[in-house]
């Protein structure tokens, strides 16, 4: 620090107060530096940080002039130089969850690493260790008097020489950019500068971990094997006339397939998809587009159902799938989530339909369990909604709303597992049924008026239930209900035995004699009980 004086002196006093801080000669709470000799070098300050400084001059005895501002100015930033580059934490997917703070201020030219814009005069330096091939920059909240920051990407290191690998430049209505093609377990650095120099700007960097999207496949099953080993997969499932009707092409259908998880955030597995468009479309990222594919006509059943709701029009591009079963116990249910792309904009009176119709053949009755748990509503766009994505008209149902995605080049919709504005939150389609009766379900989604803006349903793979047996909690040590050496314990399963055979296991050795619904158990051990349905050889 220097400055000029008039006059002889004994000394001077040295204060520094954070930039901006009004200052009125009270020293109170700062520390007062005092020098016979100038220029005057300050101990270490905390790094980045703005100051202005104030002198005063003690002249002879106890006379001092009044406090004059000599100038303001900047500690060095802590990561001026690429060795000090600070590292940004790596968050496993678009969740902005761990961040650093970033500045320009105290920032000065480090003379390494070549840039694609301008001169960078003020940079600083971060880095960061790839845990795979795509992650997303984000740099946010710019505040200060420069909005406006520039990037460069390096691989390489600091001593050896650093190679740029691309140039980009964020503000506040541009914060993200995706790298591609990084190597995991690589260290990058990143340069972050602006073209105005002082900059007094802060900003917070974020780097981010798009997780896959899900995969779809037409031909990896037939449809009937998507029914019999997807849907349902239990030997004892007795399942007929699976037939469906969808849009479709020389490779197979085009509205019905197959879905797994594929290291994505999708709430499933895998399962059945069956969409009003195209299900090789349902995969994400969310695009900024809609989805408006199909070629199939409507759905007779779908029709009447919009008349049953007051609703007029027609149904297209229907995507139908149907089959019989025998019913076990006296539950049958499954698993699914709804997802579309009239979300937000058309979510306060328009929305296509899909409908889950379950026929008893023996009574003739049908029933849509495609229905809002607790209700006979059935879900759609209209019907589960959150007003924040369209302020025209309130949320409904809210609880069962999971998330929406705005599509294009925002974090969460490059994150996003599927190619929707808007899902649902899993649901599960149930139905009391009589055992021995032969049940119709017919699974169907369609366009409502138009082919725009698609819709899908995903039903969870092995989620279809034909009825199990529930023998309560288990009794452990660990959870600390295991019972004493002289108690006893009845298991009660429940099972109608007009209905079905039955055998108890020990350990899964047969129980001589355990042929009743009801066991006294004495002894430890792993307690099952097989239910063999009256006419079939399957257990379960």
């Amino acid at each position: 620090l220097d400055w000029q004086q008039f006059g002889t002196v004994a000394s001077w006093d040295v204060v520094l107060v954070p930039a901006g801080t009004p200052f009125t000669g009270n020293t109170t709470g700062l520390t007062v530096y005092n020098t016979t000799t100038k220029p005057f070098t300050t101990p270490v300050l905390p790094s980045g940080t703005l100051y202005d400084v104030y002198v005063r001059s003690n002249c002879s005895g106890t006379n001092q002039s009044t406090w004059s501002i000599a100038g303001s100015g900047s500690t060095k930033a802590p990561n001026d130089e690429c060795i000090n580059a600070i590292p940004i934490p790596v968050n496993p997917d678009t969740e902005c969850v761990s961040s650093v703070d970033g500045s320009l201020i105290g920032a000065t030219n480090s003379n390494l690493g070549t840039v694609c814009t301008g001169v960078s005069n003020n940079d600083v330096w971060f880095q960061f260790t790839a845990t795979q091939a795509t992650h997303i920059l984000k740099i946010s909240e710019i505040v200060g008097n420069v909005t406006t920051l520039y990037t460069v990407l390096y691989s390489g290191d600091c001593a050896g020489g650093l190679t740029q690998i691309e140039c980009d430049n964020f503000t506040n209505f541009n914060e993200i950019n995706t790298y591609n093609n990084l190597v995991a377990g690589t260290t990058y650095y990143i340069k972050i500068y602006s073209l105005t120099a002082p900059a007094i700007t802060t900003y917070n960097v974020c780097i981010l971990s798009p997780l896959p999207p899900i995969r779809t496949s037409n031909n990896e099953y037939t449809v009937p094997e998507l029914v019999t080993e997807i849907l349902i997969n239990n030997p004892c499932a007795e399942v007929t006339n699976v037939t469906w009707r969808t849009s479709s092409n020389s490779t197979g259908p085009l509205g019905i397939g197959y879905f797994e998880k594929n290291g994505s955030s999708f709430a499933y597995n895998d399962g059945i998809i069956l969409s009003s468009g195209f299900i090789s479309a349902a995969p994400g990222p969310k695009l900024a587009g809609n989805q408006s594919n199909g070629s199939s006509a409507g759905d007779a059943s779908l029709n009447a159902l919009l008349l049953a709701q007051g609703v007029t029009g027609t149904t297209n591009n229907a995507s139908v799938l149907e089959f019989d079963f025998t019913a076990i116990t006296d539950q049958m249910s499954f698993n699914f989530l709804f997802a579309s792309d009239e979300y937000g904009q058309f979510q306060c009176g328009y929305s296509d339909i899909f409908a889950f119709l379950l026929t008893d053949l023996t009574t003739g009755i049908t029933t849509n369990i495609a229905v809002i748990p607790n209700t006979t509503i059935p879900v759609a766009v209209t019907t589960i909604r959150d007003q924040q994505y369209n302020t025209t008209c309130g949320s409904a149902n809210i609880q069962y709303f999971d998330r929406s995605f705005e599509g294009g080049n925002d974090a969460a919709s490059l994150g996003a597992p599927i190619n929707f504005f808007g899902q649902t939150v899993s649901m599960i389609a149930q139905s009391a049924v009589v055992p021995g009766n032969t049940y119709h379900i017919k699974l169907a989604i369609a366009d409502y008026s138009d082919g725009s803006f698609d819709s899908a349903v995903f039903i969870e793979g092995g989620s279809f239930q034909l009825g199990t047996v529930d023998l309560g909690t288990d009794l452990t040590v660990e959870e600390n209900n295991a019972l004493c050496a002289t108690q006893s314990y009845t298991l009660d399963s429940g099972v109608d035995m007009d209905q079905y055979t039955v055998q108890w296991l020990k350990d899964g050795e047969p129980i001589p004699g355990a042929t009743n619904p009801v066991l006294v158990v004495t002894e430890s051990g792993i307690y099952t009980i097989e239910a063999t349905y009256i006419g079939s050889s399957c257990a379960v």
